[in-house]
């Protein structure tokens, strides 16, 4: 069969495998021929398993043929973020430390798609440990993932393999794990379907921990149909949704991209164009003005993630932190240096953003933002990398647990994807699909192909410069004590200094706004 088999999206391999006139095993050779000629330059996994994928495929294939086909899942392809576990395949997270750590057990998520019949392609790439913001790629043992519309760009992460493959239609769909943004942060830059459940709609239960109040486990697929297909088989309770969206109450923020950062021009336009379309199709907008200045859902989330990723791999600090990258290291050192009563305060604070963000849904039923307010920036510039999940509009609702889905809503001048942010109230997922589907019904954005061509590869992010006076070394010594790291190395004492000063300020500031 022709490879462009590959190019199909899930709903439509899904009808053609249930009509019999495509077999997963076609599908499965046809996506790894794809990989072949384009995982070199686009870097979307760490680890596949070809000739795992091929037996799963025969399988899947005999199954259908005898009438056993169990859904729109069956003998579709997929991706996990390496950080969800695979009894017998090592969950390397992109970590030096973790190079050899095989899963002994099976993630939830992995059961349930294996149930119905999704066949697993490999691990996908990742920030080291499915965290941070960008900086120091080039300093972890995989070598980055690139954008398929331009290799010289960001793919957006920490969930970057993700992004990368579906965009590059290296899988059907993929799993990423979004605490700030890392689902719809590689949707948006991709130019792909990406959606942030409720939070605990979906099982977190055998996945390597960033952020446990804050992780969500999501999908990322090449139209809304087919996240829906995917949420449907891995949600409790099953997500489905219907198709028209007249009369609902949809809430336009603009304050985000508008006010509170520097916008492209080109974000702006394309947003305006989106709600445009979205009032065509009977949806009431309502014009909605948040009290809370966007990073402030930053600030707080920051303070809550770094002291809740610290705490979760505490045992590694003190016995691997010589083999992680810089970037993960001064996470952890952050973490370190808020102490628990600043914790406590945060989580008030968030309750209280959360609050705010609560409010937006009084008086309509969805809110609609750009998801980021610039399209992804090159890969070569770890200010840029590290500016666009800090200034993206994901946070809000991650600190609140709504569901949120980023979808394509246009192309920059450059021609990079631009997204465009669906969120609703908590449980109501199935409703941020319809919102989603019935604007990709009318456009053709996402219809768009990456070219993938990688005829110039620039280098990796380096840290971002954050200029800052750190703290006092005996300071220093006195944090790494209270984690029980009682020699610590010039290296250890340096960044915890630094970060410590980093977290102090940005404490100070919490105390000065937060109620």
């Amino acid at each position: 069969m022709s490879d462009e088999i590959a190019l199909l999206s899930l709903v439509e391999a899904a009808a053609s495998i249930k009509a019999r006139t495509i077999t997963p095993l076609e599908l499965v050779d046809a996506v790894l021929r794809r990989i072949d000629q384009f995982e070199p330059q686009i870097n979307a996994y760490i680890s596949f398993d070809a000739a795992q994928a091929r037996a799963a495929a025969k399988i899947a294939t005999d199954e259908i043929a005898r009438g056993q086909y169990r859904g729109p899942l069956h003998g579709i392809t997929y991706g996990l973020k390496d950080v969800i576990h695979v009894a017998g395949r090592v969950t390397s997270a992109n970590s030096r430390v973790r190079m050899n750590s095989v899963a002994t057990e099976d993630a939830e998520i992995y059961r349930r798609l294996s149930a119905a019949g999704a066949i697993l392609i490999g691990k996908l790439n990742t920030y080291e440990y499915g965290t941070g913001t960008g900086a120091d790629l080039a300093q972890l043992p995989f070598p980055p993932a690139r954008n398929p519309w331009n290799t010289m760009c960001f793919t957006g992460g920490s969930s970057t393999g993700a992004g990368a493959a579906v965009a590059a239609r290296l899988a059907m769909f993929a799993i990423g794990i979004d605490t700030g943004g890392s689902v719809r942060l590689p949707a948006a830059a991709c130019g792909v379907a990406g959606m942030k459940p409720t939070y605990d709609l979906v099982s977190r239960a055998g996945i390597m921990p960033n952020c446990p109040s804050l992780d969500h486990v999501g999908p990322l697929a090449r139209s809304v149909k087919d996240v829906a297909a995917v949420l449907s088989a891995i949600a409790d309770p099953p997500v489905l949704g219907s198709y028209s969206i007249a009369g609902i109450r949809i809430g336009v923020v603009r304050r985000w991209h508008a006010r509170d950062v520097v916008a492209d021009p080109s974000v702006g336009s394309a947003f305006e164009a989106a709600i445009r379309v979205l009032a065509s199709l009977g949806a009431c907008l309502v014009d909605l003005e948040p009290t809370v200045d966007q990073r402030q859902f930053v600030d707080c989330m920051r303070l809550i993630n770094n002291h809740e990723s610290f705490a979760a791999h505490r045992k590694d600090v003190l016995t691997h932190r010589d083999q992680m990258g810089p970037a993960l290291f001064a996470k952890f050192m952050s973490g370190l240096s808020v102490s628990a009563e600043a914790h406590q305060q945060a989580r008030r604070w968030r309750k209280a953003l959360a609050a705010k963000v609560a409010d937006l849904f009084t008086t309509c039923d969805i809110v609609v933002c750009p998801t980021t307010p610039r399209p992804a920036p090159p890969i070569s510039d770890g200010d840029a990398v590290a500016d666009y999940t800090s200034a993206a509009a994901t946070m809000p609702f991650s600190l609140s647990g709504h569901p949120a889905l980023s979808i394509p809503m246009g192309f920059s001048a450059d021609g990079l994807p631009l997204g465009l942010q669906i969120s609703g109230r908590r449980g109501q997922d199935g409703l941020v699909l319809r919102v989603g589907d019935a604007f990709q019904d009318v456009t053709e954005w996402h219809r768009r192909r990456a070219p993938c061509t990688a005829s110039s590869v620039g280098p990796c992010t380096k840290s971002p410069s954050v200029p800052v006076a750190p703290i006092s070394s005996a300071r220093a010594r006195v944090l790494l004590a209270h984690a029980d790291i009682s020699s610590p190395s010039e290296r250890d004492l340096e960044i915890c200094a630094t970060q410590a000063a980093r977290m102090d300020k940005l404490i100070a500031h919490m105390q000065d706004v937060s109620p």
